[in-house]
C-alpha cells in the first residue's frame, strides 16, 4: 500500500527520508499551517463576549472564592490550634482526638475525586454554593456538641470534609473558566 492516498500508519510517519509531516508546525523543519504561528489572543471585550462577564466581575469572584478558600483552611487547621481544650472537654486521650483529624482528612480525600466527576457532570455552581452551605452549617452544629458526645464531633468533622471537598475540587475550574 506504499503509493495510496491514506495517512501513513505511525511506524511509517517517523521515517526520516519521506521529509517534514504537513501539520505540525512544532516540530523543525515542518511545513505545518502558517496561520497557526501565532495564536490569537481576544481583547477585552472579546474576552467578555466568550465568557460573559466584565473584567471587573471575573475579579469580584475570584476574590470571593479566594476568600472562602481562607475560611476553608481556617476552619482546616482551627482544630489543630484548639486541640489542648478540645482533649479537655471531651475527656479525651491523644489517640481519640488525633482520629478527629483523621476522620476529616479521610472523607475529604475519598469524595474529592467523586466531587470532580459530578462537576464534570452537573452545574459546577450549584454543587460548590451546595458543599459550601452543608460545611458552614456542619461546622456550626459542629460547636453545640456536649461533652458526652465526642463520636458526634468525629460525624460532623467527617462531614464538614464532604463539604471542603465540593470546593476544593470546583473552584478552581470555576476559575479556570472566567
Amino acid at each position: 500500500m506504499a503509493g495510496s492516498d491514506t495517512a501513513p500508519f505511525l511506524s511509517q510517519a517517523d521515517d526520516p527520508d519521506d521529509g517534514p509531516v504537513p501539520g505540525t508546525p512544532g516540530l523543525p523543519g515542518s511545513t505545518g499551517n502558517p496561520k497557526s504561528e501565532e495564536p490569537e489572543v481576544p481583547d477585552q471585550e472579546g474576552l467578555q463576549r466568550i465568557t460573559g462577564l466584565s473584567p471587573g466581575r471575573s475579579a469580584l469572584i475570584v476574590a470571593v472564592l479566594c476568600y472562602i478558600n481562607l475560611l476553608n483552611y481556617m476552619d482546616r487547621f482551627t482544630v489543630a490550634g484548639v486541640l489542648p481544650d478540645i482533649e479537655q472537654f471531651f475527656n479525651i486521650g491523644d489517640s481519640s482526638s488525633g482520629l478527629i483529624q483523621t476522620v476529616f482528612i479521610s472523607s475529604y480525600m475519598v469524595l474529592a475525586p467523586v466531587f470532580g466527576y459530578l462537576g464534570d457532570r452537573y452545574n459546577r455552581k450549584y454543587l460548590m454554593c451546595g458543599g459550601i452551605a452543608f460545611w458552614s452549617l456542619v461546622t456550626l452544629g459542629s460547636s453545640f456538641i456536649p461533652g458526652e458526645h465526642f463520636w458526634l464531633l468525629l460525624l460532623t468533622r467527617g462531614l464538614v470534609g464532604v463539604g471542603e471537598a465540593s470546593y476544593s475540587t470546583i473552584a478552581p475550574t470555576l476559575i479556570a473558566d472566567l
